[in-house]
């Protein structure tokens, strides 16, 4: 018998798991890919609807509208997805701010 009995196998073997490893990393690229374009979706159709609001085309207030739709469609509120700081950096909104939309949507 020589010493080079079996390997073959065993870089077989390397090779399967090598395969099976490139497939998982494609298959999570592709979902995450289809994610990213599902959101981009999203977010136009929110963009679209809150732009016919501003301009008086619906009726409402855009930012909710934006925030709803996202919020149906399954993805969190961008707020959410931003760090924190880029808020508390901010100045104060003028005008009636979110909380002055929410009031006028509730009544």
């Amino acid at each position: 018998m020589n010493s080079e009995s079996g390997s073959a196998t065993v870089w077989m073997l390397g090779m399967c798991v090598a395969l099976v490893i490139f497939a998982s990393a494609a298959i999570s690229a592709s979902a995450l890919a289809s994610t990213d374009t599902a959101f981009q979706g999203s977010v136009d159709r929110a963009a679209l609807g809150a732009a016919d609001i501003l301009i008086g085309v619906s009726a409402g207030t855009p930012c909710l509208y934006a925030q709803e739709l996202l919020r149906r469609e399954g993805f969190p509120s961008p707020r959410a997805m931003l760090p924190t700081a880029v808020f508390a950096s901010r100045r104060k909104p003028r005008g009636w701010g979110l909380r002055g939309a929410e009031r006028l949507a509730l009544g």
